[in-house]
This record gives structure tokens, sequence and C-alpha cells, in this order.
């Protein structure tokens, strides 16, 4: 009687595994060799596998997205106009569906993965008459300047596109003289565990913990702003992150199509007072709040600032091939920050360590905002700092970071050993990021700030954003102000060790 092939398998299987067996009880030390050479072998094959399939699948999404580019370029061409493309939140992988094989239903496509929908071409494509195409020569001088830039308005080299990064479409129709800047968006999560630590989650924009996202705040820029987020609003608990002003009509539809509620903060909307979502407070230019920080001294303030990140930050090659999450979102600037490090002293530095009832205490770091001019400084902590410490204490529910100890041992020395210990501002740390805005903007990944400290009366931070044109090119800062969950913790050692 013959045996089928499933059972050869199960008993050449097990052939195999008894004479394995026999090796290691004859000969340890070969078998040993032998299984590693086996391991390695199939670590190989898998390797290879995998950079095969990831050959093949970005040759067939290369071919898609060219095909999907050169049918929008025709509809557009039939219909007369020239078709700027703007593609959704999340890059080049969310626009590939199938291409559609008519004029009529290439005017919508689907997004593949969520169902969403969107128009490729401009509202000028729905006035195009059905039953005669006009040539190119019958059309306005306009028109016609637009239909020869076809080619300029897809121009992307393959090279300009990192992984993760939102891909943004060139559009040759924006004004140069329009400043394409980025806004804020805040994920309120629904209760349990995130992914937000999944580079392709995380760098997915608005396409992360979709199904756990129940709201979305989007604080729209302004020349100056400035907010507080707290309590379940914090940006220890919600992902966050920002994204091109062009892109967010296509990025709310995706929101709406998941039921996400959007709440959008505008300038408009805030008629010069705190406009509030939930815990998130935003206040404008045309705000009492933002007109007490404008001095004599602040537009000198915002060029010297931004000279100094120029001359002194600007990033080396090696930090600007770095993937992580600042290196598409600062572009050629390091940041400048100053306060509690999340990290002690290496014992073998031969330092005496800070300690408080015994117990080792965090170091804070000065040295780049000592390198500030000190006009720059004076007024970073009597202006800025000072009121953002006071917006802060009035629009919170209670007066934030009120722990007299902790801010003696972090928030007061840090002020102290810079010499504007006077000042009432009470954060553990701050942060100052610089970036080159234009026609594009550069999005900062979705991710949470989970050094922040999630303690009672310290979940709440600060930032104040301004734009200003330095040598002709404009840029945007964000200061940023903070605590720190190593200053919670070792308060917590602190009490522990005095009961």
């Amino acid at each position: 009687m013959g045996y089928s092939a499933e059972e050869i398998r199960v008993i050449n299987k097990l052939r195999k595994r008894e004479q394995r067996r026999r090796k290691k009880i004859s000969n340890p030390v070969q078998h040993e060799e032998e299984k590693r050479n086996e391991q390695d072998e199939r670590r190989e094959r898998r390797r290879m596998a995998r950079k095969k399939k990831e050959a093949q699948n970005a040759a067939q999404q290369k071919a898609t997205y060219e095909s999907y580019v050169a049918t929008v370029v025709r509809v557009g061409e039939a219909a007369g106009v020239a078709t700027g493309i703007i593609a959704p939140p999340g890059g080049r992988d969310e626009i590939m569906p199938p291409i559609a094989t008519s004029v009529e239903s290439s005017l919508r496509v689907m997004d593949s993965d969520s169902g969403d929908e969107f128009m490729p071409c401009t509202d000028s494509c729905n006035d195009a008459p059905t039953d005669s195409v006009p040539t190119q020569q019958q059309l306005p001088e306009q028109q016609q300047q637009q239909l020869s830039l076809h080619s300029a308005q897809f121009n992307m080299e393959e090279d300009e596109i990192n992984e993760g990064e939102v891909v943004t479409m060139k559009n040759n129709n924006i004004n140069k003289n329009e400043i394409m800047t980025s806004y804020v968006y805040i994920h309120v999560m629904k209760p349990g565990p995130h992914n937000i630590t999944k580079p392709g989650k995380t760098r997915g924009g608005h396409g992360g913990d979709l199904h756990r996202t129940q709201q979305q705040v989007s604080i729209m820029p302004g020349s100056r702003f400035m907010y507080s987020t707290e309590g379940d609003y914090s940006l220890r608990k919600c992902p966050h992150g920002t994204a091109a002003v062009s892109d967010k009509a296509h990025s709310d539809k995706i929101l709406n199509n998941h039921n996400i509620n959007v709440h959008d903060i505008t300038k408009e909307t805030a008629r010069g007072r705190i406009a509030e979502v939930g815990k998130v407070r935003v206040v404008y230019d045309d705000s009492e709040q933002i007109r007490t920080m404008q001095t004599n001294y602040s537009p000198v303030f915002e060029q010297q600032l931004i000279a100094h990140f120029l001359q002194y930050h600007k990033k080396t090659d090696t930090e600007l091939t770095n993937k992580n999450r600042d290196a598409h979102s600062t572009q050629g600037f390091n940041r400048l920050d100053g306060g509690v490090q999340d990290r002690y002293l290496n014992r073998h530095a031969n330092i005496t360590h800070p300690t408080c009832n015994g117990v080792k205490i965090p170091i804070i770091k000065t040295k780049n905002f000592k390198q500030l001019p000190q006009q720059v400084l004076k007024h970073l902590f009597e202006v800025i700092f000072h009121n953002a410490q006071l917006f802060l204490d009035t629009c919170g529910e209670e007066k934030r970071y009120n722990d007299p100890l902790r801010y003696k041992l972090f928030a007061h020395e840090f002020k102290k050993r810079l010499g504007f210990e006077h000042t009432i501002c009470r954060f553990e740390y701050y942060d100052i990021l610089v970036t080159e805005v234009g026609v594009s903007s550069n999005a900062l990944f979705r991710h949470v700030d989970g050094k922040n400290c999630g303690r009672a009366g310290y979940d709440s931070s600060v930032i104040y954003s301004f734009h200003c044109e330095h040598d002709n090119k404009h840029y945007k800062c964000s200061i940023i102000m903070t605590s720190r969950t190593v200053c919670g913790a070792a308060m917590e050692k602190i009490e522990s060790s005095s009961l």
C-alpha cells in the first residue's frame, strides 16, 4: 500500500528529526554548527524574499501612480483646464486606486484602503460642456498657459520622497507671494492602547489609529498665536502633529467618513478672545494676550532669533539623513532646548551629582540658552515665558505647576543659572523650533510627547508660534513650554524617602 504525498512529507520530517537527534548525541559541536548554518541560510532566504517583494511593490506602485497621473492629466486636457493634484495625507501609497477607463469615472477616484472619495481635478472641470471639447487654440490665453504647465505640475523626483513622508504635488498655479504653512491637529483618542510607536502609523499622518480616534481639534495658523492643552487633551495623551493647510479639505473628508468629529479653531472664530474646544485653548494676534506680548523690541527679537538659528543650529549632513520624527519636520535646523533633561549624570564622570534628601535628581541643561544674545534671552524670559505662564494660570481650571519644592529644584534652578530667577514662569522644559516655510510645508510627524509629565497639575503645555520674514525667506518659529515626567518621578522618590 502506497503513501500519500502528505504522509511522505511527514515521514521525511520525522526521519530528519531523528537524524538530528542522533547527531546531537554523537557530535554535539558539529550539530550546533550545522544548526547555526541552517538558521543563517533561512534568514538569508527570508531577507532576499523580502527584498524581492519590496522591489515588486515599488515597481507596481510606481507604474500605477504614473498611470493615475497620466489619466488625470488626460481628463484635464479633455476638459480644457489644467489639473492641479494634491495627494492625500499619508503619501503616495494612499492614492493607488484602480484607474478608471472613462473620462466621467476618472473624475472621481476612490481611496482603496478607506473608501474615501476625492476629486483629483478642479471645480472648473464640472463646468466644461459634455457635447464638445474645445481645442487649445480655442481656449483663453490664461488656460493655454495653464495647459503648458502640465509637465511641470507633475515633475517630482523619486529621490525627493522619503519613507513615510506626506507627498504633495507641486502646484505651479500657487501665487509665489502666498505662504503655504501648516496647521496643528490634536487627536483625542478613545480609551485603550494606541499604536503610535509604529512608524507606519506614526508617520501616516491622519491615517493612524482612525479606528480609535474620537475627535480632532485643528488649530489653524496665524501670524502669531498661542495655545495650551491639559487633561484629556494634553500632548502626552493625544497624538498630534502638523499638516499642510492645502491638504486639510481632503483630510477632513477622510475623518468624517470614519465618523470622527473635527473642530476647527481659527482667528475668525476666536474673534479676539480665547477660543476653547475641550481643554485646548487658543488665542491669536488680535487678542489681549498676544498684544501684551508685542513690544517695540518684538520684531528685532524675531529677526535675531532666526539669525541665531541660521548661524548656530544648522544640521550637519549626517543629521539631515536621520529619519526620526524631527528630520523631516525641522528641515535644516536643530532644536534649541533647555531645562530639565530626561537623564542623569554618568557615574564615571567624576562629577558630584545633585541630590535632595539623598535622592539623585535629573540634570539641568542651560548650554543652548547661554549661547543666545542677552537681549533675546531677556525677551524670552520676561515677555514670552512670563505671559505664557499667565495665560496658563488665568485660563486653566486651577493654578498649574504649584509644587513649591518641585519648583525650587527644577524650574527656579534653571532660571537662576541664567540670571532670570525674578520671572514668574514655572515651566521645567523649553524647546524652540524653527522651520522654513514656502510653497510647500513639511509636516511634523504624528506623535505623543511621552516625556511630558502626566501627573495632576503638571499635564499642561503652552506653545507660542510666530511667522516672520528674514533675508527674503519665510520662517515659522514655535516655542514650547512644558513639564517633564522625570521631575515628577524624582519628587515621588523624595517624598517616599522623607517618610
